[in-house]
This record gives structure tokens, C-alpha cells and sequence, in this order.
């Protein structure tokens, strides 16, 4: 009697052999070793010094042929606990609808990526060294959490990605207020891409709302990438207070140097509220696996108001698993 209870349990707690086959677990590193060079505050040129970035684990899971689920826990050195350790968030979570109108139609719900960079971000490539310029600059954040549709509107040449969300990142929602994001994104052939998009979001303080608009074009033919992204974003306010604009653009190229070599480098300019920022960065991707990569680089930065640029080099090892 005893065996037979424990059988039972077992059974019950254990996954079966269809489900345990539908999960995969995957995981991604970013780690750095920075110096600092030069910078408007003298006192951090010669800091240096070992770290990470970004830490993933996903859960992929197929739970029938209609439908899929994705679990993903982040740690970063943006956020940590009060002892300085990493504090690991919710990064996605959320449950998708394959084919929900149709062939190659998908329903999201949870906390998922918003369509507003995804194709520039696959198309820089170097997640690794940077954020896309509308994530580096806060315009659109990476997450957010409520439904978003995503499918063909002409075969494959046009799709579309609509997105209704709290505009809250990865937290709780805390008021009434949400974002709406869109984009069209063209695919004439097989080495060119381009998008449109906006988003628009209202807010419980003292702005009225947020209008932003991105577009961009990229190619990649051989042994060449290049991509163009821009933006522009305007605040109102129901106040007395003006508008704050902003508006930014961003142009990279990465090739093949040989094999498992790339050079890769990018210069974005963007304008928030008058003030003017340059940022810069360039370096060598070596893929000595398939599943490492090292990437020697340098990256320069200059706010309108400092005197000189920050220029750091790294050595970053992006890993995944």
C-alpha cells in the first residue's frame, strides 16, 4: 500500500513525458570588463572594474498546438537588492494564442514586448553592447503588460503588431491609465526591412499625454547590415507648462570581417527638451562558439553641457544557453 501511495504522488507531482518534452529552459549573460578613459568628472578616469549586465532564465513551453507560454526572470545591475546583490524581476509572462484569426496571427497576453523596436533590434544585433535607441532613451520601454496581436496583412511582405497595455513596465498597474502601441512593418524582399509606428499613452499627474512616432529602414545583403531608426516624442501638459519634444536618430553598420569576426559600430544624436546628446560606439565581434560571443569596444558619450566626452572600453562576453 505504501508503493502504490507513493506511486500516486509521484504521478501527480511529476510532469509527464508530452509535457516534460514541451518545456525548454534557456538562459543569456552579458558581462563587461570596463575602464573608463576619459570623462567630464575627473575623478572617474582609471575606474575599472568586472560586471554584468544582464542575466536571463526563460521557460519556453508548447502547451498544445494552439497555444505556448513564456516565463522569464531577469537580474541586471540596475537592479539589485539593498546589500548590493542581484534582485531577479519578472521580465516576461505570458501565455500566446498561435493562429487565434488565421495563419500566422498571434495573441499575447501578459507581460510582453511592445512591437515598437523588435525588427531594429534584430537587425542591430548588438543587444549585447547597447539598446536600441528608443529603449536607451526611455521613449518606449522593452515591456509592458496586456495583450498585443501580432500577424500578416499581405502574405509576409506586410505585417502588423497592435499592443494595449497598463504602460507600467513590468509593475502593477496603479491607475486607470493606458498605452496603445501600433506599427506596420514592410518587407518587400529578402534583405530589406522597414517600419513604421506610434504609441500613445495618458497619465493620472499633470500631462495630458504622450505621443511618440518611429520609423526605420534597414538592409543586410552578405556580409553587410546597416539599419537607420528615428523618433520624435511630444509631452502635454494640462497645465500651463510647454510641450516637451523630443526627437532622436540612430545609424549603424556591422560586417563580416572574416568567419567568426564582425566589425561593428553605430553613432546615435537625439534632442530631449532642447538639450543635445551624442553617443558613440564601435568595436570587433569574435564568435569563437556559436553560443559565445567576445566583443572588444569602445563607446563615447557627450551631453550639450559637458566640457568633454565619456569614453569607456570594454570587453563584452554575451553567452547563451
Amino acid at each position: 500500500m505504501r508503493v502504490f501511495l507513493l506511486l500516486l504522488v509521484a504521478s501527480s507531482v511529476a510532469p509527464t513525458a508530452s509535457i516534460a518534452q514541451a518545456i525548454k529552459f534557456s538562459g543569456l549573460v552579458y558581462t563587461d570588463y570596463s575602464y573608463v578613459i576619459e570623462s567630464p568628472d575627473t575623478e572617474e578616469v582609471g575606474e575599472n572594474g568586472f560586471g554584468y549586465r544582464r542575466l536571463y532564465f526563460t521557460t519556453d513551453a508548447a502547451l498544445s498546438e494552439r497555444f505556448a507560454a513564456r516565463f522569464r526572470l531577469e537580474a541586471s545591475d540596475r537592479s539589485t537588492t539593498s546589500q548590493g546583490n542581484p534582485a531577479p524581476y519578472v521580465k516576461d509572462l505570458y501565455v500566446r494564442w498561435k493562429n487565434f484569426a488565421g495563419e500566422g496571427h498571434t495573441l499575447d497576453f501578459g507581460v510582453s514586448s511592445p512591437p515598437s523596436f523588435n525588427v531594429s533590434e534584430k537587425f542591430w544585433g548588438y543587444r549585447s553592447l547597447e539598446k536600441t535607441i528608443l529603449d536607451l532613451n526611455g521613449i518606449v520601454s522593452s515591456r509592458d503588460m496586456g495583450i498585443a496581436a501580432r500577424g500578416p496583412l499581405s502574405g509576409e511582405k506586410v505585417r502588423y503588431g497592435v499592443m494595449v497595455a497598463n504602460n507600467s513596465g513590468v509593475k502593477a498597474e496603479s491607475d486607470k491609465n493606458k498605452r496603445v502601441y501600433a506599427q506596420i512593418e514592410l518587407y518587400p524582399n529578402d534583405t530589406f526591412a522597414a517600419t513604421i509606428g506610434s504609441d500613445y499613452a495618458t497619465y493620472s499627474d499633470d500631462r495630458d499625454g504622450v505621443l511618440n512616432a518611429n520609423v526605420f529602414a534597414g538592409v543586410s545583403h552578405e556580409h553587410i547590415t546597416a539599419g537607420v531608426e528615428g523618433f520624435i516624442s511630444n509631452t502635454t501638459y494640462e497645465t500651463a507648462q510647454p510641450d516637451m519634444k523630443g526627437s532622436g536618430v540612430s545609424m549603424f553598420l556591422r560586417g563580416d570581417i572574416s568567419e567568426r569576426t564582425e566589425l561593428v559600430g553605430r553613432f546615435d544624436f537625439t534632442k530631449m527638451n532642447g538639450s543635445q546628446s551624442n553617443y558613440f560606439i564601435v568595436g570587433v565581434g569574435v564568435t569563437p562558439d556559436s553560443h559565445v560571443h567576445v566583443i572588444p569596444n569602445v563607446y563615447l558619450t557627450k551631453d550639450e553641457a559637458d566640457d568633454k566626452y565619456f569614453i569607456a572600453g570594454r570587453v563584452t562576453v554575451h553567452a547563451d544557453f
